[in-house]
């Protein structure tokens, strides 16, 4: 017989929930595994939209409902100042959470999260989805062979202007949202970094925040004695791409492939070699969200470990704000000499904060 469908809230309600996890919610829904019984946002617009997919759940606008319907996992997709009074409340009440990204807005907040999940005993999941991708997992594998030897060097380059469908302005302001494309898009980098290169550090960061959030960064980071250079722009209209480049071999990647990885590497004919992914059978962006929510439920169930805990994301977020405590004004050579120097006054504040 199997195990009754495992009870699901969502909260927060915007574009995340709507386009990345109601899909896979609604897939497993359909195949029994899950039971959407409740959605929260402050918005009450914005749950009423997602009822429209989930119909039997409870559209509410407190936390609290949230609790008193019980459901056995909660989806916490609100911005990143929220996650962690939103995540512990829930985890204090008996609930599974899985957090997207970043999994808080300080290592301080991802610790007490982290200690409010072992305190329940319940799970904290975090929401690091390219971890999922069959293309990150082959260059892990990849990596943790040995085969390519010392890395070498590394440039990573991810862009993107602001194409995401946002429901709300809460990615710009600063006390829901205290970052820019770093703890947007750079947590995913970063994670990935310490993920196949675990030990690696941050050496020098540089941003172009001036008062407000950071549009490019570029961080420059160290695995052993090799240099990794990331760059990282909303304003650059240029494809991503990683290059590893390895003592036998090279890796080339776009970033956002969930699939195709390019493979050069130079061993002898003889060499004993088996390279294959750990084995995530996606080939989309919705594959690998509800590859996620199947671990997940997966884990509540006691049948299989967390691929990414609480714990595992305090690293990259650790590394993030190594960047924030050590940032420096990125070069603009356009300015005039008194827009320089209002320009790092600016940045300077911004360090201080």
């Amino acid at each position: 017989m199997n195990a009754r469908p495992l009870r699901v809230a969502i909260v927060g309600c915007g574009a995340a929930a709507e386009r990345l996890h109601a899909p896979a919610l609604a897939a497993l829904a359909s195949a029994g595994e899950v039971d959407v019984v409740a959605l929260c946002d402050p918005d009450a617009a914005r749950a009423a939209s997602l009822a429209a997919v989930f119909p039997r759940a409870a559209a509410c606008t407190e936390l609290e409902r949230v609790a008193a319907i019980g459901p056995d996992l909660a989806i916490v997709a609100s911005p990143a100042a929220l996650h962690a009074a939103q995540s512990s409340s829930l985890l204090d009440a008996g609930v599974h959470v899985l957090c997207e990204k970043p999994v808080a807005a300080s290592t301080a907040d991802a610790a007490r999260m982290v200690a409010a999940a072992e305190r329940a005993h319940r799970l904290l999941a975090v929401g690091l989805i390219r971890r999922f991708f069959p293309s990150a997992r082959l260059v892990h594998d990849l990596v943790a062979s040995g085969r390519f030897g010392a890395l070498e060097s590394a440039s990573i380059l991810e862009t993107g202007g602001f194409h995401w469908p946002f429901r709300s302005a809460a990615a710009f302001v600063p006390r829901l949202t205290p970052g820019g494309i770093l703890l947007d898009l750079g947590v995913h980098v970063l994670d990935l970094l310490a993920w196949w290169f675990p030990g690696v550090r941050v050496a020098a960061y540089q941003d172009d925040a001036m008062g407000g959030a950071e549009a490019t960064a570029v961080a420059t980071c160290e695995v052993g004695r090799a240099r990794v250079t990331v760059r990282l722009s909303r304003d650059w209209p240029m494809p991503g791409r990683y290059e590893l480049r390895f003592e036998h071999g090279r890796i080339v990647w776009d970033g956002v492939d969930p699939v195709s990885v390019q493979v050069d590497y130079a061993l002898p004919a003889d060499a004993d070699v088996e390279f294959s992914a750990a084995g995530v059978p996606a080939r989309s962006w919705d594959d690998c969200f509800r590859a996620q929510l199947e671990n997940v439920v997966a884990a509540v169930r006691g049948e299989s470990p967390l691929v990414v805990s609480g714990v595992d994301a305090m690293t990259s977020l650790s590394l993030v704000e190594e960047c924030y405590r050590t940032r420096s004004l990125l070069a603009s050579p356009w300015f005039g000499a008194d827009e320089m120097s209002a320009a790092r006054g600016l940045a300077s504040e911004r360090v201080a904060q």
